[in-house]
């Protein structure tokens, strides 16, 4: 899963730890304490507005690599969990 800066719902404002509350909620609720649940990755590119995470990563659709792919941009601060 690839994500943005306005999945992460931090808990303190905007300088608090990041919670995916949303992500939680409606997309991991079902594979939490699987035993498969950590094929699933999330890529957070935590500086990326959500629309440029689409277009910066529209090609790993069809070709998903191994792992979170690099930002084009290097300031964007990338944090890859599993669920």
């Amino acid at each position: 899963m690839l994500t943005g800066e306005s999945s992460e719902m931090h808990d303190a404002g905007s300088m608090g730890r990041s919670t995916y509350a949303g992500l939680w909620k409606y997309y991991f609720a079902g594979i939490w304490n699987q035993p498969f649940a950590g094929r699933a990755q999330v890529c957070d590119y935590q500086r990326l507005e959500h629309e440029r995470v689409l277009i910066d990563f529209a090609g790993v659709v069809n070709h998903p690599p191994s792992g979170c792919p690099a930002a084009p941009n290097a300031e964007n601060y990338l944090t890859a969990w599993n669920p």
